[in-house]
């Protein structure tokens, strides 16, 4: 059985990204408002992905959803205060922080 994750669990995780400078925290006050304008734009590129799908451009379609996720990726971590502090390697950082 697998145990069932806590809390806590992405702490360590948040904390090292944070010590490494791959991540910092932002002023959370323009929080929802950053975070609304991104999810719109992965909303649209979710669209743009549909429209590739239709157009049996599937290679194309995988990267807008791709990019789809990661900036809705962004936005939760904005939510609570994070990003990415970009460069080679932001990506996996979003990644690695939503995935704790």
């Amino acid at each position: 059985m697998t145990p069932i994750a806590t809390p806590t669990d992405g702490r360590s995780t948040i904390e090292y990204l944070l010590g490494r400078s791959r991540l910092e925290r932002i002023d959370g006050t323009t929080a929802g408002d950053a975070a609304a304008t991104i999810i719109g734009r992965a909303v649209r590129r979710l669209l743009t992905a549909d429209g590739g799908l239709k157009a049996g451009d599937v290679e194309g379609a995988f990267a807008a959803a791709y990019d789809a996720y990661r900036m809705a990726a962004e936005a939760l971590l904005i939510r609570q205060g994070l990003r990415a502090t970009g460069g080679e390697g932001s990506h996996m950082t979003v990644d690695d922080a939503i995935s704790a």
